[in-house]
């Protein structure tokens, strides 16, 4: 059990390591994992996943096809300031593979709305930082929540072919 919660856990180290690229002036983050899922296993939990972000945050989720979208708000702090950060989050679904996409980023400080990408952000080296921390975190979590049960799935497979005597 140990040994598997420590590939998971490597798992989503490496998975998690996308970052916010500058696309036409934009900040913007874009991954597409590999999971051994079929794809109504992908949406299923895929869905689950976003819909309880999205209760969390009292927001909407769009549902087009192969992907789910919704608005996600975080906050956090510096020594200056409290901030919130938004962003649209969507994720289409294939066979096998799912993409993440994030975009439209902004952070509001007080009544100050700023797009990431603004000079006049203040501390924008942090918030670009921790915005990026705060969308591989999500990344990671549904990473996580993608392989869960899988493990549990086939040590059932094994033990079923391998009764304990």
């Amino acid at each position: 059990m140990k040994k598997m919660i420590t590939v998971l856990s490597l798992i989503v180290c490496f998975q998690a390591n996308a970052q916010l690229k500058l696309v036409d002036g934009l900040y913007q983050f874009q991954k597409v994992t590999e999971v051994q899922r079929t794809h109504a296993e992908l949406m299923e939990k895929g869905e689950a996943f976003v819909q309880q972000r999205a209760d969390a945050y009292h927001e909407e989720v769009d549902r087009d096809g192969n992907s789910l979208s919704t608005r996600i708000a975080a906050e956090f702090h510096s020594e200056i300031h409290q901030k919130t950060l938004y962003f649209t989050y969507t994720i289409e679904f294939g066979e096998g593979w799912y993409q993440e996409r994030v975009e439209g980023i902004t952070i509001q400080i007080g009544d100050d709305i700023y797009q990431l990408e603004d000079a006049t952000l203040p501390d924008r080296t942090f918030a670009i930082s921790e915005a990026s921390f705060v969308i591989n975190m999500l990344s990671g979590s549904l990473i996580s929540e993608m392989y869960s049960n899988m493990f549990s799935e086939q040590s059932s497979l094994v033990d079923a072919q391998f009764p304990r005597k």
